[in-house]
């Protein structure tokens, strides 16, 4: 009786253990194809998310390109009319009815002309004048 109940339940732990071995089987092909679904839908997405920026690239190009397109458009523009003829500008009118000061005036108000460098030298005028230098409202150290 003993070696039946013996039997019996080896029998009962085979069973149990070839059950637990086809259970991990089975959780491991279930594990794989859920790893090879996750991987189809990350390459997916990403292709999604490429073909997305490839088409937004594509649409800031043709932005571009119609941005330039415009750009041409004005430049085309401006010269048609720069070729029907000058605007009247407000300055231009008061420029033509102002004359030109004579060349008298000119000289008074702005001397002849000449080299301005290297003007302030010591000659015998500037070294005798000792009274065109400034006078400060102290002298010197006071003791």
């Amino acid at each position: 009786m003993q070696k039946v109940r013996k039997r019996l339940m080896e029998e009962k732990e085979m069973r149990q253990r070839q059950e637990t071995i086809r259970r991990i089987r089975e959780e491991k092909k279930y594990a794989t194809s859920v790893q090879r679904e996750v991987l189809a839908n990350r390459q997916s997405e990403k292709k999604k998310l490429a073909e997305a920026v490839k088409k937004h690239r594509k649409g800031m190009k043709t932005q571009l390109e119609a941005m330039l397109h415009n750009a041409e458009q004005m430049l085309k523009d401006e010269e048609v009319e720069e070729t029907r003829g000058p605007k009247k500008h407000i300055g231009a009118a008061r420029a033509q009815t102002a004359r030109k000061m004579s060349r008298s005036t000119r000289d008074k108000k702005f001397g002849y002309g000449g080299q301005k460098k290297r003007s302030k030298r010591n000659d015998k005028e500037s070294f005798g004048a000792f009274d065109a230098g400034k006078k400060g409202k102290r002298g010197g150290k006071r003791r």
